[in-house]
């Protein structure tokens, strides 16, 4: 596959967040290089549609890799319309983290998005999503309920293994493949209903539901 060249402005802090800019496109991309190991925003963090540099607007699309990797302190987050795509670990290890809204313009998710946010209650995930990516919300312990929208084909590996407070879990039609350990360890799991579409589970699915 053939990807466009995107021309790149250097990363810049914007209201105490940090964003990489691409000029091509009038786009922002949440980012943070200021500390690689994480931990650098706290408390309520919103993120704005848009911004504006050196005359310029740009509208914000997505939240890369690691963007709030380890913010043990961040507590809550507003994500805007019109950010479509969240990177891989974006969130991972926010243990803080209570509660934010994933609006309905996203349509991708990567592995770990929202892994070891131990503090987190409940999550609806958008419509337009439809692959669950591995380890998305793993060792979400305090995870009691989880929307999954209709238009989901398949839940990857170890999803929500880990999430302990989870107790009942709907899987709409339309999934195919339950990936290996999905709910593993998901200890208070008490109610599932698998619909006749799914044609594959993987091993382990319902390892140590107690």
């Amino acid at each position: 596959m053939l990807l466009p060249v995107v021309a790149w402005a250097e990363s810049v802090e914007i209201g105490g967040i940090w964003y990489k800019l691409m000029s091509s496109q009038k786009a922002a991309v949440v980012n943070n290089p200021s500390n690689p190991s994480g931990g650098s925003y706290s408390g309520a963090v919103t993120i704005p549609a848009s911004i504006e540099y050196g005359g310029t607007p740009y509208s914000v699309t997505a939240i890369s890799d690691q963007a709030f990797f380890a913010c043990h302190n961040l507590t809550s987050l507003t994500i805007p319309e019109g950010v479509t795509y969240i990177g891989s670990m974006a969130f991972s290890d926010c243990s803080s983290l209570t509660s934010f809204t994933i609006p309905e313009s996203v349509k991708d998710i990567k592995s770990s998005a929202f892994s070891g946010c131990s503090s987190l209650t409940s999550v609806t995930i958008p419509k337009g999503v439809t692959s669950i990516s591995s380890q998305v919300f793993q060792g979400c312990s305090s995870l009691t309920s989880v929307t999954i929208p209709e238009g989901v084909f398949d839940i990857g590996g170890f999803a929500f293994s880990g999430c302990s407070s989870l107790t009942s879990v709907t899987i709409p039609e339309g999934v195919i493949m339950l990936g290996s350990s999905v709910f593993k360890k998901c200890s208070s799991l008490t109610s599932v209903t698998i619909p006749e579409s799914v044609m594959e589970l993987g091993w382990d699915v319902f390892s140590y539901c107690i």
